[in-house]
This record gives structure tokens, sequence and C-alpha cells, in this order.
């Protein structure tokens, strides 16, 4: 009856981590930039369904912020989010993360920044390599390192860019699928991360 009780409480234990593995969304292992897809997602969609909370962490900075515009980038960042309505979640697709590594790769190699790939290639001519979309956009981040929090915060306070186009697409409600893409950069900043958004975005 003991040999028996034991075999019992083996299948229960394997059964509940099974359960558990089931139920439960794998954990990724930051990489070598300490980066990781789950953590990039949700810090960006906490951005999108609660911008009443994550305006808090916005004007925690006030007091000491001073970027190339004083504090009117941060002041006018403070008053966009908390009008800002919650949007929904994006989800992570791999044909998007695909195409903003891809940029990360190539810029990676020539040193150049901005949108434009070094053959011409543009945000939605990458993306469109992996699959179709109805619309598409691109944030890209250049810096010494890249800490998820700081980055989108950068994002939406959007310190000196005139049309607040990274903060636009972080708070664009069309969107429903986003990719990332990070790594090393050969000059003075050191790092890049691409996030790509796309609306309806099907893999090929």
């Amino acid at each position: 009856m003991r040999k028996l009780n034991f075999y019992l409480l083996i299948i229960i234990l394997v059964f509940t981590l099974l359960a558990s593995c089931q139920n439960n969304d794998p954990i990724e292992p930051p990489d070598e930039f300490g980066l990781n897809y789950n953590d990039l997602l949700s810090e960006l969609n906490f951005a999108r369904t609660n911008p009443k909370e994550y305006v808090k962490l916005i004007e925690a900075l006030l007091p000491s912020y001073n970027g190339s515009e004083g504090k009117v980038a941060i002041e006018e960042a403070i008053a966009s989010l908390k009008s800002q309505q919650s949007i929904p979640p994006l989800s992570l697709n791999d044909g998007i993360n695909k195409a903003a590594k891809y940029h990360c790769n190539d810029q990676g190699k020539t040193g150049e920044i901005g949108h434009y790939g070094s053959k011409g290639e543009t945000p939605a001519t990458r993306m469109y390599m992996y699959g179709t979309y109805n619309a598409a956009g691109e944030n890209i981040y250049y810096g010494p390192d890249i800490e998820i929090r700081k980055m989108i915060i950068a994002f939406i306070i959007d310190d000196g860019v005139s049309d607040r186009g990274h903060r636009i697409n972080i708070y664009n409600p069309i969107w429903t699928d986003v990719g990332f893409g990070w790594g090393k950069h050969p000059s003075k900043y050191g790092m890049m991360c691409v996030i790509d958004f796309a609306k309806d975005y099907k893999i090929k």
C-alpha cells in the first residue's frame, strides 16, 4: 500500500507540474543585453492599457528633467497621457520580430541610423518580407544601453521630435501587432532597439 501511495504521489506531482506549465506563458530568459520579448511587450502594453498609471512614472521625472526642449516635451507628454484613453494591448508577432531584427542587423554592420536600410528598405518593405498587413509604423531607440522602461518613457516624451511621432505610434489604436529587434550599434550610441507596429499582420 505504501508503494502504491508513493507512485500515486509521483503521478499527482507530475500532473500538477504539467498543468502548471500549460496554464502559464513560458518565461523567456534575458539575452546578453538583458532583454527579452516578454518584458518589452509587457511594458509597452502597460503604457497603452493604463496611461493614467503610466503618467505617474513620467511625473516623477519632472522636477529633475531638462531635455533639449527644457520641460516643454515632458509637460506636454504628461498632459497628453492624462487625457489618453486606455487602448487594447498589442500581440507579439514573430514575423514582425524578424523585420525589426533585420534592420538591427543591417545597421549593426553599416553604423547608419534612421528608418532606411542599406538597400533602401523602409519599415513597410521590411515587414512585407515576412508577412502582410493593412498599416505599419516604426520606432527606433539608440543609446548606450537599453532599459525598457526608460526607452518607452523616452518615446512618450519624444523630446526634440516636433511631430511626437514616437508617442503617436505608442498610442495609435489601429495597431494590433508588434515586434522587436535589438543589438549592438557601431557608433557613439552603442546599442539600438527597433519596435515595429502593424495592423492585422499575417505571417507569410
